[in-house]
């Protein structure tokens, strides 16, 4: 149960956090994305799928992740 309670809790910041972001603007909202993955991939081992969907919006996400 109180795993159940940290996880909902981690979710609603996640979401507070996020939300404000979008309404601070783009800019904003780039950066909580990058600074976001860079904390969920501190080598820079970003997926490539997350690359690309990234990029169909418009942002820019390096990865050391070599497309084969």
């Amino acid at each position: 149960m109180l795993l159940t309670k940290h996880n909902i809790s981690y979710m609603m910041h996640l979401m507070r956090s996020m939300r404000q972001a979008i309404l601070d603007g783009p800019l904003a909202h780039e950066d909580f994305v990058k600074r976001f993955l860079t904390g969920l991939y501190p080598a820079g081992d970003v997926p490539l799928w997350v690359v690309h969907a990234f990029a169909s919006v418009d942002i820019q996400i390096h990865t050391t992740l070599i497309e084969s």
